[in-house]
């Protein structure tokens, strides 16, 4: 299940994509008589009903609502009481306090991930899971596509480029959030090496194959280039801006390109008059071990 349809529309399948969140029989006992605290935001409609709509409509008792930073109708608003549900709902855009998810029995996610290592929504997730496993609240992950399939590209991020919610991921991780929460717990990424009790609710009929979203603009650049393509990272278009551009122009956006790459060593690269083959082969052994590494975390066939 993708955003707002039924069916899958960035994965070119002869069965439909049922994501996670449409299995309401498999999850609602987990729910019931529990008070609930939900990771959503205005992508997680199933048919034409939103999950909160449906969770209330099945007798759930929605504690607390968390959201994305593009908030919970995806226009930017802070945390406030929804005078409509009548909760409370708590923007992530930075790790919640505990007293957020207090209260709680249990929290649910159902989010879109963008499948790329800045995703807010991925952010989100890791910063619920850290207060999740602090406190030792259950976490229920209803899994939906990663956007780009199963495509492992990028270098992992590092310390300083790690803060806020980052993993250290590639860029393109081919992971959806469930094969991704259980990754996060089960190699202690969390602070303090915290563990969550951690349920995922797979897609059925989801395979990490077929069409893939066509590119993501790249942040840090006063130019709009475009550095992924086809699933994979293309640095070239990026290389070739740079050597165009006019002496006096500003190319990088202070330290937010290499936030975006996760390592500087990009951007020096570039500015020293390297390719991108040759910027691109420095991460290669990199995404090999990490392809290992997340194996044993993996859901799906690929």
């Amino acid at each position: 299940m993708c955003s707002l349809s039924a069916f899958c529309d960035v994965h070119s399948q002869e069965v439909a994509v049922v994501g996670g969140d449409r299995r309401l029989g498999d999850y609602i006992h987990l729910l019931q008589g529990k008070r609930v605290g939900l990771l959503t935001d205005h992508t997680a409609v199933i048919d034409d009903t939103h999950i909160v709509d449906t969770l209330l409509k099945s007798g759930v008792e929605i504690k607390r609502i968390f959201t994305p930073d593009g908030g919970f109708y995806g226009d930017n608003a802070q945390a406030h009481r929804d005078s409509y549900l009548g909760v409370e709902i708590v923007i992530l855009d930075q790790e919640p306090k505990a007293n957020d998810v207090f209260g709680c029995d249990v929290v649910v996610c159902d989010v879109r991930d963008e499948g790329v290592r800045w995703s807010s929504a991925l952010q989100a997730l890791v910063r619920i899971m850290q207060v999740c496993g602090d406190i030792g609240v259950p976490l229920v992950v209803l899994d939906s596509p990663n956007p780009f399939g199963d495509s492992v590209d990028g270098a992992i991020a590092v310390s300083p480029f790690r803060g806020g919610g980052v993993l250290p991921l590639p860029l393109l991780y081919g992971m959806t959030l469930g094969e991704l929460s259980l990754m996060i717990s089960g190699e202690g990424w969390l602070a303090g090496g915290a563990k969550v009790s951690l349920t995922v609710v797979p897609c059925l009929n989801y395979a990490r194959r077929g069409e893939l979203t066509p590119e993501v603009l790249s942040r840090g650049l006063c130019v709009e280039v475009p550095i992924v393509e086809n699933g994979k990272i293309s640095l070239s278009r990026v290389v070739s801006a740079y050597a165009g551009r006019s002496s006096e122009e500003e190319f990088f956006v202070g330290e937010e390109f290499d936030v975006s790459m996760g390592v500087s060593y990009v951007r020096e690269m570039i500015t020293y008059g390297y390719t991108a083959e040759e910027i691109e082969s420095v991460w290669r052994d990199d995404v090999a071990q990490f392809i290992a590494e997340r194996e044993e975390y993996l859901i799906y066939e690929n």
